[in-house]
């Protein structure tokens, strides 16, 4: 009976433990500050450790163009490694000149655009508006599964008149917690008992 109790209590436990909210990993950028107009300009991330399924989330500190210049004039995406997944995260972005502390993820109610561009959280847009076409999924859910390697931030610029610059980007991944079931439990539990009784009639 002891044994049982133990093992009840160590079920118990073990749920409480592994509901837990898991911590982002996060995943500095690698790459140039100052944009080059008319170019693609890549920021890369080296993900490691990662595990599937998690959640996938993107924060630029800031983003900034000069006097002349035109954040609408960016477009930007997010990739898996080897390119297998392309995300859109903004066009058109405003017609001032900088964004600061913008994160994208499924967590945001709308997507980027004047005046709401400063410290939020932005859903990506929906491929059929990208006017380059690279995008293929819809959402960062569809980022799956969440692999290691080399992601990247690909900012295609068309702004000719000015120059552009981008600070810290933080990619954040997030493992989703397994989350402990009642009837799993007691399936459990009750396989300790069948067992403890099994052992008593042998003895």
């Amino acid at each position: 009976m002891k044994t049982l109790l133990t093992s009840f209590v160590g079920a118990i436990a073990t749920g409480l433990l592994i509901t837990l909210p898991a911590h982002a990993l996060p995943f500095m950028g690698m790459g140039s500050g100052i944009l080059n107009n008319g170019e693609d300009n890549l920021i890369t991330f080296d993900v490691t450790g990662t595990s599937n399924p998690s959640t996938v989330s993107l924060n630029i500190a800031a983003l900034t163009s000069d006097t002349n210049g035109n954040l609408g004039n960016l477009l930007i995406y997010l990739r898996s490694p080897s390119n297998s997944q392309t995300l859109f995260l903004a066009q058109n972005i405003a017609d001032g000149t900088t964004f600061n502390n913008v994160t994208f993820s499924d967590e945001g109610s709308t997507t980027i655009g004047a005046p709401s561009y400063q410290n939020g959280t932005f859903l990506a847009i929906d491929s059929a508006s990208d006017i380059e076409g690279l995008a293929d999924i819809e959402n960062f859910a569809a980022f799956s599964p969440v692999g290691d390697g080399e992601w990247s931030l690909l900012i295609r610029s068309f702004n000719q008149s000015g120059t552009d610059s981008i600070g810290t980007v933080t990619l954040n991944i997030t493992p989703v917690p397994f989350e402990f079931s009642p009837a799993v439990g007691l399936v459990a539990l009750g396989a300790v008992w069948a067992f403890k009784q099994t052992r008593k009639k042998k003895g």
